[in-house]
């Protein structure tokens, strides 16, 4: 596998739990509010042609705006769009003084206006659109931001805005360096041997395949308080990355001893000792500080095989097949234990399409050129009627069959309506659960048991033994009804 450091796009961190989130973590939330600001940056170098008029026009700022001041801090430049008519845009009448078109700009320098001493560039980005803001765009790339600024005043703007999938909370944008891997390089193989496996329901497949088709680097570096460390060192003053076979051995050597938690609580010197150091053409090890990120937790979950698979190589036929009795017959009769070690299935939730099912398949294949499972089940989720999930909808089996404290919100279904209920759902699409899908179940339930009860008691007195009919002699319909059952 290709292993790769780079600058990543953005990097999602969500306050509130001061933890870094994976760009599958983010939802956005088209309501958000934002408190949108126009700001003046104080030109301190003027541009050419407006530096001969300076003497009539005195002191000069530009007007920028921005949907996230808290970024203001952070800018580095301010971009303008060559022709744009500000007055249009704030639907007001302004004085005009003088007239520069926004080419003219160009060359200038303005005071931040929040730390001082620190100059900004105008710079030209004709590529910006004058749909909001005053055609003078706030640029902070540290936060992934370039939008255009009330110190001035103030309004509230609902945009799109990213939020964390968990806590249903706005996230910060910042990028960072990363580590990814180059997983272009192993879609082709993936695919092939993804072809071979197993999947129900059937339908999955296409998902695994389209994300493979869609995924062409994997970002494997998460900036999180806990986690297994990735064991890189860095040159204080260049920032290269120290990481080869033998300090990743000799680091490997103490987490297998004393765990990966030994990485923060060593001395570096521990870690990168002298020989490691001369093994690899390196300098002093006070010229190092160890790295801080840990792995995301898809590649540390998704080498799980590694770990695990090497124990079925001592399993006969039987055990494989008592293992796998709960699953259909056409997926359990040919998986057998072959001589290569692979998992006879995996079962998962269809989130893990793009989570365990795909790092599992990634890095086996990376590895040992094949996939890591024989199957695969993909199952849904349990939602509320309203197909709500992860809401603190949470339903206590327990609650269902005794009854909650207030009998008039969770009342006592008993276990045969709960019983019910998982065997009319279908596990391959949303199950949804609620006083309505339970109600439902008791009504069938009370219905199937009232019509049995019929029944039985039209068979009192009946002896099969000489009053039954030979089933040659029934009505074609009662037949077919007994072949059913």
């Amino acid at each position: 596998m290709g292993l790769m450091r780079q600058l990543s796009t953005r990097s999602s961190r969500r306050c509130t739990a001061r933890t870094a989130l994976a760009e599958a973590k983010l939802e956005y939330s088209p309501q958000h509010v934002s408190k949108e600001i126009y700001a003046t940056f104080a030109l301190v170098i003027l541009p050419t042609k407006m530096a001969e008029a300076a003497g009539e026009l005195g002191s000069i700022s530009v007007l920028v705006w921005t949907t996230q001041p808290w970024t203001i801090p952070a800018n580095q430049a301010i971009c303008f769009i060559s022709n744009a008519h500000l007055a249009t845009l704030l639907g007001t009448e302004l004085e005009s003084v003088g007239t520069f078109t926004g080419a003219e700009l160009e060359g200038g320098v303005c005071q931040h206006p929040t730390i001082p001493g620190k100059e900004v560039p105008l710079l030209p980005a004709n590529l910006l659109t004058m749909g909001k803001g005053t055609g003078l765009v706030h640029t902070a790339p540290a936060h992934s931001v370039a939008s255009q600024f009330k110190l001035t005043g103030e309004e509230e703007c609902v945009h799109s805005y990213p939020y964390d999938w968990g806590s249903k909370q706005p996230v910060i944008i910042q990028p960072r360096k990363q580590w990814f891997i180059n997983t272009a390089s192993l879609k082709d193989k993936a695919k092939d041997v993804l072809a071979k496996v197993r999947v129900m329901p059937e339908s999955a497949k296409g998902s695994l395949l389209a994300q493979l088709d869609r995924r062409l680097y994997w970002c494997i570096s998460r900036q999180r308080s806990w986690g297994v460390p990735i064991p890189v060192f860095y040159h204080k003053e260049t920032g290269e990355p120290l990481l080869n076979k033998h300090t990743v051995s000799h680091v490997a050597q103490f987490f297998s001893e004393k765990g990966s938690d030994c990485w923060w609580e060593l001395p570096l010197e521990s870690l990168l000792p002298p020989e490691v150091l001369k093994k690899s053409k390196a300098e002093e090890v006070t010229d190092y500080e160890r790295g801080e990120d840990v792995l995301d937790i898809w590649f540390d979950s998704g080498t799980s095989w590694a770990a695990v698979l090497e124990e079925m190589k001592e399993e006969s036929d039987s055990d494989s097949e008592s293992r796998l009795s709960w699953l259909p017959a056409s997926l359990r009769k040919p998986l057998v234990p072959e001589s290569d070690a692979r998992a006879d299935v995996y079962v998962e939730g269809k989130d893990q399409i793009g989570g365990w099912f795909q790092s599992s398949l990634l890095t086996s294949v990376g590895v040992q050129k094949k996939a890591p499972y024989k199957a695969l089940v993909v199952h849904d989720f349990v939602v509320s009627e309203k197909g709500e999930k992860s809401l603190g909808n949470l339903v206590d089996p327990d609650t269902v069959i005794h009854g909650g404290k207030d009998p008039s919100v969770s009342p006592a279904y008993g276990v045969d309506v709960l019983h019910w209920w998982v065997a009319k759902s279908n596990v391959f699409s949303e199950v949804q659960i609620g006083s309505t899908m339970l109600n439902s179940a008791r009504d069938i339930i009370d219905k199937l048991r009232n019509t049995l009860k019929f029944l039985l008691g039209n068979l009192q007195g009946f002896d099969p033994r000489t009053q039954a009919v030979d089933p040659k002699e029934m009505n074609y319909i009662d037949q077919y009804l007994l072949h059913l059952l």
